[in-house]
Parts: C-alpha cells; sequence; structure tokens
C-alpha cells in the first residue's frame, strides 16, 4: 500500500502581505514587502488601489507546484480586485502604464491551495482511502482532484467542510489537493 500525506496551515487573508500603500509609478515595478504569503500553500492575489485610476496589473509568481503564473489584473478605480489563479510567489507586479500618482495595497485572501499530490496508476485496482483531520483554528476546507490538463475539480462529498471528514476515490484521478476557503490547519492522511 502507499501512503498519502497532505498538509497544511492556510494563514486569514492579509490585504497589505505583498505591498502596503506602496506608490505605483507607470510601468515600473511595485516594491514587494514579501513574496510569498508565508504558509507554503498558494493563495489568490487581492490589489486594492487607492485612486480612481483604470489599469491592468500584471502578477507574475509560481503556483503551488512552483511553475510560473501570470495573470492580468484589471482594476477600475478603487475597488479591490482577486486573482483567478492560486499564487504561491508572487515576485513581479509592474503598475499600469499611464497611471497617476497613487498607491496600492496587494495582499492575499485566505483561499488557498496545497501542491498537487499525484498518484501512481495502479491505484485504480483498489480505490483510495482518505480522512482529512481538522487541525488548529476555524478552516473550511475540501478535497479537489484533477485528471491530467490540470483542471480542478471539487470532492463530491469533501468540499466546503468544517469537521474532520473521510473520502473515498472509487474511479481513477491523476492527483489530489487540500484546498481551503478559510484559515486553519488540516490534514489529509490516505492509503492506497
Amino acid at each position: 500500500m502507499i501512503r498519502i500525506y497532505i498538509t497544511g496551515t492556510s494563514l486569514a487573508q492579509n490585504l497589505t502581505a505583498f505591498a502596503n500603500t506602496v506608490t505605483a509609478l507607470a510601468g515600473a515595478a511595485l516594491a514587494l514587502a514579501a513574496t510569498t504569503p508565508g504558509d507554503a500553500l498558494a493563495h489568490k492575489v487581492i490589489i486594492t488601489p487607492s485612486g480612481a485610476v483604470t489599469g491592468n496589473y500584471v502578477l507574475t509568481g509560481t503556483d503551488a507546484d512552483g511553475n510560473v503564473l501570470t495573470e492580468t489584473l484589471a482594476t477600475n478605480g478603487a475597488s479591490a480586485v482577486t486573482s483567478v489563479g492560486y499564487f504561491a510567489s508572487l515576485t513581479s507586479v509592474p503598475a499600469p502604464a499611464g497611471i497617476g500618482a497613487q498607491t496600492v495595497n496587494i495582499g492575499f485572501t485566505a483561499a488557498s491551495v496545497s501542491a498537487w499530490t499525484h498518484l501512481k496508476e495502479a491505484w485504480s485496482r483498489v480505490g483510495v482511502g482518505f480522512a482529512c483531520i481538522k487541525g488548529a483554528g476555524s478552516p473550511t476546507f475540501g478535497v479537489q482532484q484533477e485528471y491530467g490538463d490540470g483542471t480542478a475539480f471539487d470532492h463530491a462529498t469533501v468540499a466546503a467542510k468544517s469537521a474532520s471528514i473521510e473520502g473515498t476515490y472509487t474511479t481513477p484521478v491523476r492527483a489530489i489537493r487540500l484546498a481551503w476557503s478559510a484559515a486553519g490547519q488540516v490534514s489529509l492522511y490516505g492509503w492506497y
């Protein structure tokens, strides 16, 4: 049998973790105070500009598996915008071209994911059993799977949970990971 172990403690939302009231100059890279959220997970990035300027911020960093990840966030005034992708690191964020004098905050949401844990092909003969154990904090979490192209799908029964729970896979999946929507600690233990 092969053991599966995934664990993490997702940090709470922090709207200024990467940049706190940093001056944005047209086309120049913003000075980042940190390049990772600090919990070894990948989080959605949130940008909050101070002014009424519309423009595109291009986020460059890595995902939970260390792959390069780039996403453009279009801002419209002082409203916060959130990335679709999950960033484990943020290495570059140039300010929009033509931006006037304003400041910007860059942080992350509590929504986060662990790296993918790839399953060996032979498991399909026996299935996979696992348990998610809630640890410290008040996490809301789930398990996700992907089938080969990196698209994440929520587990049928282990999604949006806040207490320890068991789950299974009876049909083959390529990889699984933990996903959080609220901060706290969760560990997944499994066998196949």
